[in-house]
């Protein structure tokens, strides 16, 4: 569930990345806007990605028995660049970082909420 929510965070800071107005310029009728798309296609393009990448994947691979290590390696990888970029974009995808920490820590658990050993996942039979 952590993991979905660090997905839904993710996609939200990136909505704000990509759309949110960055410049106001004054025009002789008025203002005009523009989003971090329209100035920077490429960097802004290229920061999601990587974000929405690293949320996406270890829930895409929740089923394989490594699932655990790929929630802790995106964990480690979306804190080391949202602290990175903090004083920029890093600071939005801080919530989605933590439900991945979380999602990270937190023990595997069967349909009926029990503990799972390891990554390992129980015997359909």
């Amino acid at each position: 569930m952590a993991v979905v929510v660090a997905c839904l965070l993710a996609l939200a800071a990136s909505g704000v990345v990509l759309f949110a107005p960055l410049t106001t310029t004054e025009t002789g009728g008025g203002s005009e806007t523009s989003s971090l798309l329209e100035e920077e296609p490429g960097a802004a393009l290229g920061v999601t990605a990587v974000a929405l990448g690293l949320t996406v994947m270890p829930l895409l691979l929740n089923g394989s028995g490594h699932a655990r290590r790929f929630r802790s390696v995106s964990a480690v990888l979306l804190l080391l660049g949202s602290l990175a970029a903090i004083l920029s974009v890093g600071a939005l995808y801080l919530p989605s970082t933590l439900a991945m920490v979380v999602g990270a820590l937190r023990a595997p658990r069967d349909r009926d909420g029990r503990r799972l050993g390891g990554d390992s996942l129980p015997d359909p039979g």
